[in-house]
């Protein structure tokens, strides 16, 4: 998603739906680092790699399936590559809402163990260390004095 909203900012043209299955099924997860790579899990930084080695199909020509699978090499048709990752300093609020400001949406990693239970607004439960999902961060703001990420 976050390679969609960038494309999408500096083209000026509506954000492409790229192919996470692409991802799922081509990307190498050698140290297991995050996961066992395909459905069971991988991490920003190979994928982030993966893009910038390899691009991405869209959607329609690699769709998703929910599986794992094998990769079908014959479906790759890159459309987006990606050119650049910064990495941010970690737990560090003022520099994520200043990226957030000035480049665009973040990806970003939470924990999201606990969500199973989240009904929409802002999110009041515990806080986690086990970081276990990555989501794109478009927005920050305050609620009741509470420092807010918004639209994860």
């Amino acid at each position: 998603e976050t390679l969609e909203s960038h494309f999408a900012l500096v083209t000026k043209q509506t954000a492409p739906v790229l192919g996470p299955q692409q991802l799922v099924s081509c990307m190498a997860n050698p140290d297991k680092c995050g996961g066992s790579g395909g459905c069971q899990g991988a991490t920003q930084p190979l994928a982030f790699t993966y893009t910038e080695t390899t691009g991405l199909s869209l959607e329609s020509s690699y769709p998703y399936t929910g599986q794992t699978g094998t990769c079908d090499t014959s479906k790759i048709a890159p459309v987006v590559t990606n050119t650049g990752v910064v990495q941010l300093p970690t737990n560090n609020y003022t520099a994520l809402i200043g990226a957030v400001a000035t480049v665009g949406p973040v990806s970003i990693s939470v924990a999201a163990g606990s969500w199973s239970s989240y009904g929409g607004g802002v999110y009041s439960g515990s806080c986690d260390y086990d970081m276990d999902h990555a989501v794109q961060l478009v927005g920050y703001g305050e609620d009741s004095g509470r420092r807010v990420l918004g639209k994860l």
